[in-house]
């Protein structure tokens, strides 16, 4: 990542004559000429936001499980599902009330 910030920024380094149009080593650069102060600070900023975002992730999964377990307790989906069942049934079943044979 340190590497992307480096390669996105342009640092004017001495060359010899004739060799400017060559392409640096981004590791020759960081040798000879060091990292600026703003590329490792950014990049820092960047581990730290990651970090934190990463510890709060064991939070929100408990929050969500919390919810599954709070939306199972209230709704009681088995005898939800069991009235819905025993109504389809019994419409579909008894819906000959007012059928007339010819």
């Amino acid at each position: 990542m340190l590497l992307l910030l480096l390669l996105k920024t342009t640092l004017q380094v001495d060359t010899a004559v004739g060799k400017e149009a060559d392409p640096l080593e981004t590791e020759e650069v960081v040798k000879k000429h060091g990292v600026p102060q703003h590329i490792v600070m950014q990049y820092l900023k960047g581990e730290l936001e990651g970090e934190a975002a990463v510890k709060s992730l064991p939070s929100a999964l408990l929050l969500i499980v919390l919810f599954a377990l709070m939306c199972l307790s209230h709704d009681r989906p088995s005898p939800i599902h069991s009235v819905e069942h025993a109504i389809d049934f019994d419409i579909t079943e008894n819906a000959n009330f007012a059928f007339s044979a010819p």
